[in-house]
């Protein structure tokens, strides 16, 4: 069924602004809670030749989710899990469901997401569009090598199943597509098991670049999560000086 202009909200443009706080617009921002609602929104734009950009947590740096004199589609209430299975780890929730929801939900069973944002804000839909890493990436990848399926909304209407195995051109082309396909609907990740909420965090300082590089390499078997940070003003035989930081989760016994 066609949407008409009369019989549709449209919402006062309001300021928009990167993590980065680099770049804003003054757009009108809707805020779907359905399926429903979103193919409206597709409608109305398409027949009043709108461009379209889709936000989640606004977290990117950058100007993605920027859309000067457009719509802006902002996801974060498509926010429910759907289903879980303690049996096999295997999630399903929708996309605009925090990074912070989903560490929540999943420690309390024992299980922790495989790659993390550094943002709690950052929606997991936002994170597959830019195929994010953690501090992690060196031996867990990035978040879509986790992601077992999702479900598109395509701007023509048609929802597509994409796996691996199914429609999986799609598949690849969406993660890290920065939302130029379409909407994530939900997703189907697995989550590792942990033992412990607890991590043991260290920290080394070192005194030059090849130090850093040197202790990432020894640090990365013992790890599972590294990551450094770096001296920018620093110079002669102290470039690249820093504090390198270890996290791993505790095992059974040491908690």
């Amino acid at each position: 069924m066609s949407v008409r202009q009369s019989d549709f909200h449209f919402p006062i443009p309001e300021k928009v602004q990167d993590w980065g706080m680099a770049h804003h617009c003054y757009s009108p921002v809707f805020r779907p809670e359905t399926e429903k609602e979103i193919r409206k929104v597709f409608q109305f734009a398409s027949k009043q030749k709108f461009f379209l950009a889709f936000r989640g947590g606004g977290c990117s740096y950058g100007d993605s989710a920027i859309n000067n004199n457009g719509i802006i589609l902002d996801l974060s209430n498509l926010n429910k899990i759907i289903d879980f299975d303690p049996n096999t780890g295997i999630l399903n929730i929708q996309s605009g469901l925090s990074m912070q929801a989903l560490c929540e939900f999943s420690l309390e069973r024992g299980f922790w997401p495989p790659v993390v944002s550094s943002s709690t804000q950052a929606t997991f839909g936002g994170s597959l569009s830019m195929n994010i890493h953690g501090k992690n990436g060196f031996s867990m990848g990035t978040i879509g090598d986790h992601v077992l399926d999702f479900k598109l909304l395509c701007p023509s209407g048609n929802i597509y199943s994409c796996s691996r195995e199914e429609n999986s051109e799609l598949f690849h082309a969406v993660i890290g597509g920065m939302g130029l396909l379409g909407v994530i609907l939900e997703v189907r990740l697995k989550l590792k098991k942990i033992h412990s909420s607890e991590l043991e965090v260290k920290t080394k300082r070192t005194e030059n670049l090849e130090e850093t590089l040197d202790y990432f390499e020894r640090a990365e078997n013992a790890s599972d999560y590294l990551y450094a940070w770096v001296d920018g003003f620093s110079s002669g035989r102290s470039t690249g000086r820093g504090f390198v930081f270890r996290a791993r989760h505790l095992e059974e016994g040491e908690d």
